[in-house]
């Protein structure tokens, strides 16, 4: 017996769950690990005369994350638009992460990307999800050989 799974619109819902928690992790300045974010270098609070990680402007929440969900897959991403234009280049929310990420003074920081947020439900939500998707078919199967037995 093969059983079939499409797990689509539950990581569709669940990656939208995901971005959402990512989002509230920045507002309140923590990673994934529940650690404080890292501030910014001495020399950028000196030019912009405050300490300002990650401020979202709202422009954050609707252009910095993406999600693409398919049958048996989820993945969330920082999105390559551009976020601000430099003297140098654009500077993309993928590379605002990335650098945002390595964290100053050599402390890291677990960021909001590659694993699920401390105290996530979502192993709990998948299996739940996998056996409402399971049970109809393996009654259908045993159902069908009860029948051929008989």
């Amino acid at each position: 017996m093969k059983l079939h799974f499409n797990l689509r619109n539950f990581l569709q819902r669940e990656g939208l769950t995901l971005i959402k928690s990512y989002q509230r992790l920045m507002a309140t300045r923590k990673g994934i690990s529940l650690d404080p974010a890292p501030n910014n270098a001495a020399s950028t609070i000196k030019r912009k005369g405050k300490n300002h990680w990650m401020v979202d402007t709202g422009k954050l929440k609707r252009q910095g994350f993406k999600m693409l969900a398919w049958p048996m897959r989820l993945k969330v991403y920082a999105s390559e638009d551009v976020h601000t234009r430099g003297k140098k280049r654009a500077v993309t929310y993928e590379d605002l992460f990335n650098w945002h990420n390595q964290g100053h003074d050599g402390k890291r920081y677990s960021g909001v990307f590659d694993k699920f947020p401390a105290g996530s439900k979502f192993p709990d939500r998948l299996s739940t999800e996998v056996y409402k998707q399971m049970r109809p078919q393996i009654e259908k199967e045993f159902n069908r050989r009860i029948k051929r037995a008989i």
